[in-house]
């Protein structure tokens, strides 16, 4: 548990400081890269293989918007999770998004740059579950 609530307290700073930066201008290009830990963390059907991992790009078209504080972004994301389902010989579980996604960026603070955005994507799933049994025992 001091483990998880470590992670959670370095998670945290870290993407306060990743995001202490200038305002989001007018034709400046962003990048972030996400690493997901919840979902699963408590629980005993499934084991995790590969954790929520999420990739988002975000290029600002408009700038000095509300009061000269806010600006507009548009871009894509992607992001990707791949589970085993415990109880089963070959049992997986898979998640992915893609889309673009579009964002709206506000200055509170001085760089600070904090945003707000929704992606309009495709929401892909795939599973295989495999059970080997004795044929003809009963």
């Amino acid at each position: 548990m001091k483990r998880i609530a470590l992670l959670i307290i370095a998670m945290l700073t870290l993407g306060f400081a990743a995001q202490a930066q200038s305002t989001f201008s007018k034709g400046t290009t962003t990048a972030n890269l996400g690493l997901g830990i919840g979902g699963t963390l408590f629980n005993d059907t499934y084991s995790v293989l590969l954790p929520p991992v999420s990739l988002g790009i975000d290029h600002s078209v408009a700038s000095g918007l509300f009061d000269g504080n806010g600006s507009i972004g548009v871009g894509g994301y992607f992001a990707t999770e791949l589970y085993h389902i415990k109880g089963y010989d070959k049992g997986f579980w898979n998640q992915t998004i893609i889309g673009p996604r579009g964002s709206l960026h506000y200055q509170f603070v001085d760089r600070l740059d904090t945003y707000f955005s929704l992606v309009l994507g495709l929401k892909l799933i795939s599973w295989d579950y495999k059970v080997n049994s004795p044929v003809g025992k009963i």
